[in-house]
């Protein structure tokens, strides 16, 4: 239905199973787990006047928030990630018969990374703050697949260490990260002052 479709959307599975508590009108979905991480997804649907709905319908239905939260340790091939995040997404545009859905939100997350081999130890504490602005989707998905316009903006800071010989160096980065959609499969996207292009 429209709430898995909305929920894929914002870049997860489809959910399912969801219940509504009729209180808050919050609907909740079972968490799932995979490789070691849990995500807990939770969204409302909104009336054109903001008010909340107890379900999705066609005719009243304006927008849809969704909220979800990632965390656990993940296991790698040498090490292990410890996953801590958290999204919040709006997508507008869902009343009547439009043919454009506009995401806007927000995300944070830190990742703690460890792992060795032969040659060295290493661990990475990174963060990140990321901001989803405007990206406009156009319906029906099968014939748009790529968002015509909007950016994804993601402040990504950090430190980590490399351990060689006994010897232990130390690393800081901070960067901004920017992705601008186009509408096509080949989208701009700038890290920190240099340019690349994105195969989405």
């Amino acid at each position: 239905g429209m709430s898995a479709d909305m929920v894929h959307a914002a870049g997860y599975a489809a959910a399912s199973g969801c219940t509504v508590d009729s209180t808050t009108f919050i609907f909740t979905c079972p968490p799932t787990t995979s490789n070691g991480l849990t995500l807990l997804r939770t969204f409302e649907f909104f009336d054109s006047t903001g008010a909340p709905m107890l379900a999705f319908n066609g005719v009243n239905t304006a927008s849809v928030a969704v909220m979800a939260t990632e965390s656990g340790v993940r296991p790698t091939a040498n090490g292990a990630d410890t996953v801590s995040g958290t999204r919040s997404l709006t997508a507008t545009g869902l009343l009547g018969h439009n043919t454009t859905r506009i995401w806007n939100g927000t995300g944070a997350r830190t990742v703690g990374r460890y792992w060795s081999d032969s040659l060295a130890a290493r661990t990475a504490d990174l963060s990140d703050n990321t901001t989803f602005a405007d990206i406009v989707v156009d319906l029906p998905r099968s014939s748009n697949p790529y968002p015509a316009s909007g950016t994804i903006t993601r402040l990504v800071s950090g430190t980590g260490t490399v351990t060689r010989n006994g010897t232990t160096k130390s690393i800081t980065i901070s960067r901004t990260v920017t992705i601008t959609f186009n509408g096509t499969e080949f989208v701009p996207m700038t890290v920190g002052t240099v340019a690349y292009t994105l195969d989405l």
